[in-house]
């Protein structure tokens, strides 16, 4: 996802310990950018305000030069053009490598002001705060939403099967099913034999986001499976799952549905 950037420059900003009690997002804005338009994953497809064209970066990571980034009413990744990369590099500190934890809880905080801020300026209603939807990717996953409180694990590579708070699509459902829509693509050689259906694939989502460990567990024809593979392999960063405010490894599943239009 490529943006022209009209304007860039460092914006010099306190920086606070990351043992403090109350975290501000605004203690960890490293860059003020401005651009007269944002193609966020959240919410979607928000218009932004004339007045509101500044964006903040939380954390830039130079090994995929990409940032997430909000402002007022929008937020999401967003890849660094090539000509920029350096003044990132420079004036940005990689939080989400120094401290995840810090670095998820500001991420969660950042959309539930956003939701709050829109709401607030234009009495429409908006996207549930990422803290309050439950996982987004599947209705297998129902039973271990209502699950009691999860006991953490001593190992830190266990995989959960449900959490605290559950992995969840930046932007929420609306957002995976335009990102799936948008993306998927129907091989020819099965529309043309006229299957069709609905592949469950299993994956986990790591600590940073990243998916990984991608397997189907719901067949209906191979290239259809190869296709779903793909399209979840590319997704973009999740919201990793939490466990006493700590972020763990979670396997989620998602349908990726394939339907011949008549």
């Amino acid at each position: 996802m490529r943006h022209s950037l009209l304007t860039i420059f460092l914006a010099i900003m306190s920086i606070t310990a990351f043992g403090q009690t109350q975290i501000n997002p605004k203690d960890y804005r490293f860059m003020v950018l401005q651009m007269p338009k944002l193609d966020m994953q959240f919410p979607e497809n928000r218009e932004i305000p004339a007045e509101n064209n500044t964006f903040y970066a939380l954390s830039y990571d130079d090994t995929n030069n990409t940032a997430f980034v909000y402002n007022d009413y929008v937020c999401g990744y967003y890849e660094v053009p090539t000509a920029m990369r350096a003044g990132f590099k420079t004036g940005a500190r990689n939080l989400q490598a120094e401290n995840p934890d810090e670095y998820w809880k500001l991420v969660k905080q950042v959309m539930d002001e956003v939701t709050a801020n829109w709401k607030k300026k234009t009495g429409a209603s908006a996207a549930a705060p990422a803290t309050a939807t439950a996982p987004t990717a599947s209705t297998e996953n129902t039973a271990a939403q209502a699950a009691p409180k999860v006991v953490a694990s001593d190992d830190p590579n266990y995989v959960y099967d449900t959490a605290d708070v559950m992995p969840s699509f930046l932007g929420g459902p609306k957002a995976l099913t335009t990102y799936l829509v948008k993306n998927t693509r129907y091989p020819e050689s099965a529309m043309k034999a006229g299957h069709q259906g609905r592949v469950l694939c299993s994956f986990i989502v790591e600590t940073d986001g990243t998916i990984s460990d991608i397997k189907v567990v719901k067949k209906v024809w191979p290239s259809l499976e190869v296709e779903a593979k793909r399209v979840v392999g590319n997704m973009p960063k999740w919201v990793p799952a939490m466990i006493d405010e700590k972020t763990v490894r979670c396997r989620v599943t998602l349908p990726v549905v394939f339907r011949i239009k008549k």
